[in-house]
């Protein structure tokens, strides 16, 4: 596949919401083809993954794709029902739909922050568009594709305009040029440190973005 331009990474996204530039939704397309026995999502050039672990992790999205938790508000399923009380269900049930509108409520304000930073990208209003409708994001759940898409454990979505015949939005040349900017921002307001390498400064890395209580850093040359 190439390099990934900086801030990009390839991951596997089994499903594509495709809407038009109002936002209106138009199908659920299954991107996913059998390998041996089982079938395997596309892989896509996607921003990179921004989440983090701890109880706050649902504050942070990834940029315009995320899980059906973030996407749609879509809860995840109870896990080991069997050994668990009715009362004990309900309240995990009750628990994973707050932790899904959370999640849901911090992807729309990510996709607003970025329509506001590039009010000119056909993609990103359509997609905001699409968000601020519960009519239109119902319609996901209701289409042919989505018994297959909830079955699937935490699966990814992302979105394409019906227009493009491949491209999704968060793959367009704008979205790649804002955030090579702002990983560029990021990186001269970063803390400096000496390198061990060559003993001049250099920005400080953090080395694993799940590591909530005590980040390692080293410095970047």
């Amino acid at each position: 596949m190439g390099t990934a331009p900086e801030g990009f990474e390839n991951k596997e996204i089994p499903f594509i919401i495709v809407i038009d530039k109002q936002g209106k939704f138009i199908q659920l397309e299954d991107t996913r083809e059998q390998e041996r026995k089982k079938k395997i999502g596309r892989k896509f050039l996607i921003p990179k993954d921004q989440h983090t672990t701890g109880k706050n992790a649902y504050k942070v999205s990834n940029i315009l794709w995320d899980h059906y938790g973030y996407v749609l508000a879509f809860p995840k399923e109870v896990e080991g029902i069997s050994k668990k009380t009715p009362e004990e269900i309900e309240a995990e049930k009750k628990k994973n739909y707050i932790l899904a509108n959370n999640q849901h409520i911090s992807f729309i304000a990510k996709v607003d922050e970025l329509k506001q930073a590039l009010p000119d990208d056909t993609g990103i209003s359509a997609v905001a568009a699409f968000l601020a409708s519960s009519e239109e994001k119902h319609k996901v759940m209701q289409s042919k594709n989505w018994a297959e898409c909830s079955k699937i454990k935490g699966c990814n979505l992302s979105f394409r305009l019906a227009e493009e015949t491949a491209a999704l939005v968060c793959q367009s040349q704008v979205v790649q040029d804002y955030l090579r900017q702002t990983n560029q921002d990021n990186s001269d307001n970063a803390p400096k440190g000496i390198c061990l390498v060559t003993g001049k400064p250099a920005s400080i890395a953090r080395l694993h973005n799940a590591i909530t209580r005590s980040h390692l850093r080293v410095a970047v040359c």
